[in-house]
């Protein structure tokens, strides 16, 4: 089945936010949702969306797109090539750069959905300081910084998160990198 980000502004409009939607309606858009977070092309679509800042989207439209990056890396990361999941390192940030001024609820998913995404490709990036990464980007303005404290907040919660389907010697590297790496950045950074 294809998608299109009309379809599914669409179904999000119907489930989240038409109170006259019929139920079966309601339940005909919670079935595509749940069709779109499965597919393949709704990396594209999640990316087509999160990377336009131009384009006016439903705060709806955006936080069910975050919530959909934030499963597919929960559940599908396989379905990334490795050039692709290091190329979404950045790209998350980007997204939270130019959405900060949109409600907390959009912003949670991408800060969540980067710290699942640092989780799984943290030992692909052997020369990369994850803290300098985060303040030079995420720095600009008060808001920023406070995402990337909840970027780092996430960081142990979603290690330890049962949901995200991880090899356990991957979390064991993880929490070691947490504790020798980030948590005496973090420490210098409050001094």
């Amino acid at each position: 089945m294809s998608f299109t980000i009309e379809e599914i502004a669409e179904a999000v409009e119907t489930f989240y936010g038409k109170t006259t939607a019929r139920s079966n309606d309601r339940r005909q858009a919670e079935g595509k949702l749940k069709r779109f977070q499965k597919a393949n092309e709704a990396w594209v679509i999640c990316h087509q969306v999160l990377s336009n800042p131009l384009e006016v989207y439903s705060d709806n439209f955006l936080f069910s797109v975050a919530q959909t990056l934030k499963i597919k890396l929960q559940f599908d990361f396989t379905e990334l090539d490795e050039q692709s999941a290091l190329q979404m390192n950045e790209a998350i940030i980007q997204y939270l750069s130019h959405l900060t001024e949109r409600p907390r609820s959009v912003t949670n998913q991408l800060c969540l959905s980067y710290a699942i995404l640092y989780l799984r490709i943290h030992n692909q990036l052997k020369e990369f300081n994850v803290m300098e990464f985060l303040q030079t980007h995420l720095s600009q303005n008060q808001i920023a910084v406070s995402l990337m404290i909840d970027i780092v907040k996430a960081f142990p919660e979603e290690a330890s998160n049962s949901h995200v389907v991880i090899e356990k010697d991957v979390v064991r590297s993880f929490e070691n990198l947490l504790d020798e790496t980030i948590a005496t950045h973090v420490f210098t950074m409050l001094d």
